[in-house]
This record gives structure tokens, C-alpha cells and sequence, in this order.
């Protein structure tokens, strides 16, 4: 046998769950697109195989002020997007943190646009090989269409709020023990990889669309 045929091509795909929704011309909530699904590991010949699931948000600024929607309107429709109120100042501009954290005015973002990598979980069975910060690659990759910056916020899923134990069970959260500091240490140095930077007295990490290459090995 030709040693050519064992050789396997493994890459991660996006598969975004359907979505039907309509919103008035003046709601707020029109203007924020959360998408949801699977993360997939497809390998060659003809295997795909779910390792994940994901969630984004695409924040469209722009458009909002546009039709008359003020940034605390559009920030304040719910307690998972009122944060990022607090990365603009009066009007569509990024703040000067902001601006110093990318290295100046001169690299200012494009887009008052966010792009938010809300929640990302990998299967325990396909942890500790990256796939993770592939998987981040490929959102930012596929959603960063008009977004003038990408934000995360590095936090432990273990930590999160609102789930039971058998949720963490099942999602494999309960073999972590550490603290949340610790985690979120873990979390800051692992998303660097990807070029993001740490935002100062905030809990967020940014980096624009341009700012670097995404490692080709994680496309």
C-alpha cells in the first residue's frame, strides 16, 4: 500500500445552526446578530466529527447610529452586551485605551463594528491540541466581515453562572479545578497566540481583523 494513503488531512468548519428572525427597523436588538453552532473536525477521506459547539455576536454600530439608535440603546438591550458600551467614548470612536492597546491612532479599527467570540466550548475528548485557538481562527475568520474590532472575554466556563451540575458533567467542565484568576491567566496567555491584547482595567482582550495573520496552521 502506498504510504501516500494513511496520510490524513485534518481542518475545523463552522456549521451555523439555521436562524429565522425579523425586528422592527427601530429595535435595537435588529442590529446585534448572535450565531450559534458546531465546530467540526473534518478529516480526510469523507469523516466529520463534532468537537465543539460556539457562539458570536456581531455588533453592527454603524448601522444602529445610522437609524437613529443611540450606543447606549443598542448596548443596553440585554446584561451580556451592556459591557461593551464601555469600549466607545461619546460617539463611535473607541476609546484611548482602546487605541493605546492596538499601538496608537495610527492602527485605529476600521469599523465601529464589534465582533464578539461570546462562548466557545470543546469537547473534552479533543482538548490539549489547540483545537480551541483553531476554532477561535475560523470565527474570526467567517464572521469578521465589517467588524472593526474583535473582542473576547477570557472566563472558565467551569465558573460560569446559570449552569447545573449535570450540564458540567456532560460538557466535561468538572475535570478542571483551578481558580478563576488562574483560569483566566491560562486563558489571556492561550488567546495571545492569536494576537489578542490584553485591555487594561477591563476583562476584555482585542485585536482587529488586520491586526496580524491568523497561524495558518489553524485554517
Amino acid at each position: 500500500m502506498d504510504d501516500s494513503d494513511d496520510y490524513i488531512i485534518e481542518y475545523l468548519a463552522l456549521d451555523i445552526d439555521a436562524e429565522q428572525y425579523s425586528w422592527p427597523a427601530d429595535d435595537p436588538a435588529g442590529f446585534i446578530h448572535d450565531a450559534t453552532g458546531k465546530v467540526l473536525l473534518v478529516r480526510d477521506p469523507g469523516e466529520t466529527v463534532e468537537i465543539g459547539r460556539f457562539s458570536v455576536k456581531q455588533i453592527d454600530v454603524e448601522n444602529a447610529m445610522a437609524a437613529g439608535i443611540g450606543l447606549l440603546e443598542l448596548f443596553d438591550i440585554s446584561q451580556a452586551t451592556i459591557g461593551y458600551y464601555d469600549l466607545y467614548d461619546d460617539d463611535t470612536d473607541f476609546t484611548g485605551r482602546v487605541q493605546k492597546a492596538l499601538g496608537g491612532w495610527e492602527y485605529a479599527p476600521s469599523s465601529p463594528n464589534l465582533l464578539v467570540l461570546d462562548r466557545l466550548l470543546i469537547y473534552p475528548k479533543y482538548r490539549g491540541q489547540k483545537w480551541g485557538l483553531a476554532a477561535l481562527a475560523r470565527m474570526i475568520q467567517r464572521f469578521q466581515h465589517g467588524a472593526g474590532l474583535v473582542v473576547l472575554k477570557p472566563f472558565p466556563l467551569q465558573h460560569e453562572g446559570g449552569m447545573t451540575r449535570d450540564d458540567k458533567v456532560k460538557d466535561g467542565l468538572t475535570e478542571f479545578s483551578c481558580t478563576l484568576d488562574y483560569g483566566r491567566r491560562r486563558l489571556r496567555r492561550y488567546y495571545k497566540e492569536l494576537g489578542f491584547i490584553d485591555l487594561k482595567g477591563t476583562g476584555y482582550m482585542v485585536r482587529t481583523p488586520e491586526g496580524g495573520p491568523l497561524p495558518s496552521s489553524m485554517l
